[in-house]
């Protein structure tokens, strides 16, 4: 949420710029987002294999200050493909998630800004209330591709990580009844609730490996990542949100070593000997998100930087993972 360099005066003229912006944002109607009607297509060297499902895509630009939110027009409840594109000099997490009814955009500014910087923090009722549904996270100058199942609602891009601020992005999924009064599209059949039943699996895509992410361990299931893209299926399976961070170090470590990583992470400060492949942004309980990679040969650490609800962060508490690709 600060700069990575300058972080005092980083902070301040954050805070001046996190405050405008969410007032502007405020102001605007639900739809906002959606009225930016271009349909974005990932550069080709950006394209992961998700992007061969053929999903709907949003794509975000992370800018110094903002995210800038391209979508396909009226969106309805479904799979989205996210691809996040990082035109800072700072790691970017864009993190997707429906606030609770009463709760604003500006609530969520104030508790990342007090709560999400490296030390953990308190977090407010509504948090656990909340759906968040994944996003990207990606390295300066880096694209990333992410799916996320989108259920009607306004939705906030924001980002959890103190060495970029970009003030929350908005845009709306829309009920059945709002597409056919606004756009007259059609009510399609309906499908069980994603909520009750789980979201149905994307047409498309086929998952490689599964990681289950719970309270206090992440846990691949299935062969050992192997050189070369990788998609894989996140579940979270705890009680808590969780995000899933990537990153590639240049020597190996142990837990403790991890768990450093993760902190420095979570402080905003630059990683000394380790460089932020991804991957997924907040997930919430019982939802399941999709990312893809590509991994080279080397020394990799999994870890939930957030904020633990008993205290400290989540990497304290066991969400760390360090493996090697041969």
């Amino acid at each position: 949420m600060i700069a990575d360099t300058g972080r005092g005066f980083g902070r301040s003229f954050a805070v001046l710029m996190v405050s405008a912006f969410v007032a502007i944002f405020a102001a605007l109607p639900l739809g906002y987002a959606a009225a930016q009607d271009a349909t974005p297509v990932a550069s080709p060297e950006a394209a992961s294999a998700l992007a061969a499902s053929g999903l709907p895509e949003i794509t975000v630009t992370a800018k110094e200050t903002i995210f800038s939110p391209k979508v396909p027009g009226a969106m309805l409840e479904g799979w989205y493909l996210i691809t996040l594109v990082n035109d800072t000099d700072a790691v970017s997490s864009a993190n997707l998630v429906m606030l609770p009814e009463g709760q604003t955009v500006g609530a969520l500014t104030s508790l990342v800004s007090t709560a999400f910087q490296g030390e953990g923090g308190e977090l407010p009722e509504w948090w656990t209330s909340a759906t968040f549904a994944g996003g990207n996270v990606a390295a300066a100058g880096e694209t990333t591709q992410t799916l996320a199942y989108l259920t009607p609602g306004k939705w906030a891009i924001f980002s959890s990580n103190p060495a970029a601020v970009q003030s929350p992005s908005v845009f709306t999924i829309l009920t059945p009844e709002e597409a056919e009064a606004n756009y007259g599209i059609a009510p399609a059949t309906p499908t069980a609730s994603p909520v009750a039943a789980g979201a149905p699996a994307p047409a498309g895509v086929t998952a490689g490996s599964t990681i289950d992410v719970n309270d206090t361990a992440i846990t691949p299931a299935g062969a050992p990542p192997a050189a070369g893209e990788v998609v894989a299926e996140v579940t979270n399976s705890g009680e808590q949100v969780h995000e899933l961070i990537l990153v590639k170090t240049d020597q190996q470590v142990d837990d403790a070593g991890a768990a450093a990583l993760a902190t420095s992470y979570a402080k905003g400060e630059a990683l000394t000997g380790a460089t932020v492949v991804g991957v997924l942004g907040t997930l919430g309980p019982g939802q399941t998100a999709y990312f893809a990679t590509t991994l080279e040969p080397g020394t990799y650490v999994f870890f939930s930087s957030l904020p633990d609800a008993n205290g400290g962060l989540q990497s304290d508490a066991g969400l760390v993972l360090a493996f090697s690709i041969e």
